[in-house]
């Protein structure tokens, strides 16, 4: 019995994984659902979609199991930003310190940083 239960789960996730563009999938809900995870940047949003219903019908057609399976595709995109001091980088201009090859200290300034810093002398 529960290697039966294993190896529907197992099922579930082969079918998910042979897709292109999906990084990780997880069947739970004791079989009931599969979350599948794909990367954001192979898969768009009408594709993800699209990946669901085909993963559905791939596992009714592969599978045999009791009720419903809910599939559920998740594409996430992270955008990050921090503020605040680090080391060699002035929070004022956003000018980056570093050493030159022969050890002198030398600037870096951003485009923008530039054009405000050529404005204000």
């Amino acid at each position: 019995m529960l290697a039966n239960y294993l190896k529907r789960l197992e099922d579930l996730e082969a079918i998910a994984k042979s897709f292109a563009g999906v990084e990780k999938s997880y069947a739970i809900q004791a079989g009931r659902e599969i979350r599948i995870i794909v990367d954001y940047q192979k898969i768009g949003d009408d594709a993800a979609t699209l990946l669901a219903r085909d993963i559905a019908k791939k596992i009714e057609t592969d599978l045999s199991y009791p009720g419903q399976i809910r599939v559920t595709v998740i594409r996430e995109t992270r955008a990050v930003n921090t503020r605040g001091r680090r080391a060699g980088v002035d929070p004022v201009s956003s000018a980056t310190w570093s050493a030159s090859p022969g050890g002198k200290p030398w600037r870096s300034f951003s485009p923008a940083c530039a054009a405000s810093a050529t404005s204000t002398s």
